[in-house]
């Protein structure tokens, strides 16, 4: 379910920085909280923590993937 919802969120949210260009996942893996929320997708770093300050329907599946490389379930989604 918590792949789902995050599916459906609009990610309209700026990348912090490329991956490549030094944020490796094991420091994403430090910002796994409400209050500090980062995510990896395809590459890039986004910090989510407003986001879900805007968006809290999404919270549960945002948090479910912080600090983690969501790559795998968002290329999933049609379309994106």
């Amino acid at each position: 379910r918590a792949d789902a919802l995050l599916a459906e969120s609009q990610l309209s949210v700026a990348p912090k920085q490329e991956r490549s260009g030094g944020i490796p996942l094991s420091v994403v893996a430090h910002h796994n909280k409400p209050h500090d929320c980062w995510v990896a997708l395809n590459g890039k770093v986004y910090d989510l923590t407003d986001f879900l300050l805007h968006h809290p329907e999404q919270r549960n599946a945002v948090l479910a993937w912080a600090g983690r490389d969501a790559s795998p379930m968002w290329n999933k989604i049609p379309g994106r």
